[in-house]
């Protein structure tokens, strides 16, 4: 099962385009490259694209298409990545005051 070259060149338009997208955003700064970046761009390209396809035809190029506009969108922004540290240390000042009222109290 060999795929025809205009199969081919449909998912080289498909990976050109979320690369394309992929390099604007990250040169606006909208985007946090970190582990959880790196995961999802391998998971992209080394297990859906291959199962798409596996599954072949206009249904596994447009599966595709669609996890690549879904992965962009599931990058974490710098904005995001900001409030989450911002949130776990709250959680951690929280914890300490907690511990520390827990001794006075002992």
């Amino acid at each position: 099962m060999s795929a025809g070259p205009n199969e081919a060149a449909q998912y080289g338009m498909v990976t050109a385009c979320y690369f394309g997208i992929f390099m604007y955003r990250y040169r606006q700064g909208l985007i946090v490259t970190d582990r959880r970046a790196m995961v999802n761009i391998a998971v992209l390209f080394m297990l859906a694209q291959p199962l798409c396809r596996i599954a072949g035809g206009i249904n596994g190029l447009f599966t595709f298409a669609a996890l690549c506009m879904s992965s962009l969108i599931m990058f974490p922004s710098p904005q995001q990545d900001r409030q989450s540290r911002e949130e776990r240390e709250k959680k951690k000042k929280a914890q300490e005051e907690r511990k520390k009222s827990k001794k006075k109290k002992s």
